[in-house]
């Protein structure tokens, strides 16, 4: 089972237990079946990749973290281990990059808009749609800079999916969210002005 992204570090008292934190699709359907919170958190660590620091047995002796030894954890780890491993499908930064994003593309297609007082005076003579130089263009979020740079190449290139390889499941799925916001929402759809042109370091 391939992780999300990068490993979290848990504190259970002087104990640290590191691992892998699961995609939805896998915890989800592990819930379904699981009988009870204790079964699903000790299946669902198996698939984390656990390792851990400050665990000795009665032998003071570090135990590999193998089911047998991970059944002996206190119940009180219940709670923080199913957070860990369970996370949502978007973590709240995720969220507001994907706001972000929006914000930035619905700006666009409205470029440059009434956005200075010579624009307004221009609509209210009746000269037209403003087209004011002075107006400032909306800049897109860093975040989503990769997406907009790859998103003219997708349409054009066929097999476009060579493009998540090597990623992790998660951030393949991040990135083609933000492909399918572009898309649904990407200026000069009906002919307008389009996206302008990738910036480059």
């Amino acid at each position: 089972m391939r992780p999300l992204l990068d490993s979290v570090e848990i504190s259970l008292g002087p104990a640290r237990l590191r691992l892998e934190p699961l995609e939805p699709w896998v915890w989800q359907e592990a819930s379904l079946m699981a009988p009870g919170p204790a079964s699903l958190c000790l299946e669902l660590l198996a698939l984390a990749r656990p390792r851990w620091q400050g665990v000795a047995s009665a032998r003071q002796a570090t135990p590999p973290p193998i089911a047998a030894n991970l059944a002996a954890l206190p119940a009180a780890a219940l709670d923080p281990l199913l957070k860990a491993l369970c996370p949502p499908w978007l973590t709240l930064r995720e969220q507001a990059e994907l706001l972000a994003l929006e914000r930035y593309l619905l700006a666009l297609a409205d470029y440059p808009g009434l956005d200075c007082a010579a624009c307004q005076d221009q609509e209210d003579r009746g000269e037209g749609h403003a087209g004011c130089g002075a107006c400032p263009r909306p800049t897109p979020p860093p975040e989503a800079q990769p997406a907009l740079a790859l998103y003219p190449l997708l349409g054009s290139r066929p097999g476009a999916a060579h493009w998540f390889q090597g990623l992790s499941p998660r951030r393949a799925r991040l990135l083609a969210m933000r492909l399918a916001l572009i898309e649904r929402l990407r200026p000069g759809r009906r002919g307008g002005q389009g996206l302008p042109p990738a910036e480059t370091a």
